[in-house]
């Protein structure tokens, strides 16, 4: 397996923990070959290698070759392979923590024209645009224990609208403005209409009873 750690050497000769030493590693290239697990030691450098320690405390360079958003954190756990006198390189994640995070250069698609596409996950989920966020379906459905809205401002255009609430509907604004163009119809079992001002009633004629 791998040679022997050869700490490095300073004013007294005096060598460094394997355990703790996070000083500049040099090491790029595998005394031996080698298929196994490393602890991460650095983050990612400008030429996407990191530092790592492996099991016999050897500290080395090494190249991170996982496709997908793996990012590497210090302490995550990876899968390394190398050949003798070759780079290091990372192939897989055993245990990691770190933010995955998915960068392209332009435009992304994702695109299943004979499946479906579900996304998951235990905590919160955020969908951020910068410019605009557009939802185009035949059909949506919202489901919600609680669904709250925020904005400055909000348009809806429907060609008709039905809504059922179960116990209490209340709105609650500065001013309210209710414009129909032919017919205005309110039922209800018991009803109330209460101002502390005027109230006036306006029409052609007026129906009572």
């Amino acid at each position: 397996m791998f040679l022997e750690f050869e700490p490095n050497q300073s004013g007294g000769g005096e060598s460094k923990d394997a355990e703790t030493y996070h000083g500049p590693i040099n090491k790029n290239e595998a005394p031996a070959p080698y298929l196994g697990p490393a602890t991460v030691c650095s983050l990612l450098h400008q030429d996407k290698a990191i530092d790592i320690r492996l099991p016999d405390g050897l500290f080395m360079k090494a190249i991170v070759a996982v496709a997908g958003f793996y990012r590497p954190q210090m302490g995550d756990t990876v899968l390394v392979i190398c050949q003798e006198n070759t780079r290091v390189y990372v192939i897989g994640v055993l245990s990691g923590s770190g933010l995955n995070t998915w960068t392209v250069p332009g435009d992304l698609v994702i695109h299943a024209p004979e499946g479906n596409i579900q996304i998951e996950c235990a905590g919160a989920m955020k969908l951020k645009s910068k410019q605009k966020l557009d939802i185009i379906s035949p059909r949506l459905a919202l489901r919600a224990t609680r669904l709250e809205l925020s904005a400055r401002r909000m348009v809806q255009k429907l060609d008709d609208a039905y809504l059922w609430v179960k116990d209490l509907f209340q709105l609650k604004s500065r001013s309210c403005r209710t414009v129909t163009e032919e017919n205005f119809l309110v039922k209800a079992k018991r009803a109330r209409l209460k101002s502390d001002g005027d109230f006036n009633i306006n029409g052609k004629n007026i129906h009572l009873g």
